[in-house]
């Protein structure tokens, strides 16, 4: 399966388990729920978000949502 590029300014629900693809510069996003990340998108690589008032600010890289129905948000700094 292809890995789903996103963009700033994007609001979308997560598929459980797909792998998405950050935009390359930092960013804040915003979740509805739990989130992972990993530097290359590796299935082992992942670990955990911690979010404060559902936010985080990431780098470039990859994420995904173990949960069902999470909404995500993205926004540049």
């Amino acid at each position: 399966m292809a890995t789903t590029l996103l963009s700033a300014g994007s609001v979308l629900t997560l598929v459980q388990n797909q792998v998405y693809a950050l935009p390359a510069r930092m960013c804040r996003v915003r979740a509805t729920g739990a989130i992972e990340s990993s530097p290359d998108g590796d299935v082992s690589n992942f670990a955990a978000v911690t979010l404060s008032n559902n936010e985080a600010d990431l780098g470039s890289g990859f994420l995904r949502t173990t949960a069902i129905g999470v909404i995500l948000s993205i926004k540049t700094h």
